[in-house]
């Protein structure tokens, strides 16, 4: 009976006898990546990305890393670069949360690239933060 139990608990909650928390990839679109700008230091090559993080979900994510594609035109992708967000920090449930993050040196040949974010990794944010 106790083994019919625990295997209906594994079911039903899978991610709650987990060590590191919730699985993060079912729950992706709900952190919208909104308002993003790209900057750059006229002094130095290096491109930053800044925005908002917006949780529509039900529960908190601790941002790690964000998933920057550069596309020309209607379809034609130029780039992609993960970019690790150096202090991570935790979006709540229906938040939002500013950031900036570097992304190195970029070359385009178009002027009308646009910049899509999305977030690539993120943990559960009810854990505490892990130091890497």
């Amino acid at each position: 009976m106790l083994a019919v139990v625990g295997l209906a608990c594994l079911w039903l909650f899978p991610d709650a006898f987990r060590p590191e928390g919730r699985s993060f990839a079912p729950y992706r679109a709900q952190l919208v990546v909104v308002r993003t700008s790209l900057e750059r230091d006229q002094s130095k090559p290096e491109f930053w990305l800044s925005g908002y993080i917006t949780n529509t979900g039900n529960y908190p994510w601790r941002v790690r890393e964000l998933e920057v594609r550069f596309i020309e035109g209607e379809s034609k992708l130029v780039d992609v670069r993960q970019a690790e967000v150096s202090e991570k920090f935790v979006v709540q449930p229906h938040q939002e949360q500013a950031f900036r993050v570097e992304l190195g040196r970029l070359v385009f040949t178009n002027s009308s690239t646009v910049a899509m974010v999305r977030v690539q990794a993120a943990t559960d944010g009810n854990l505490p933060a892990k130091t890497d």
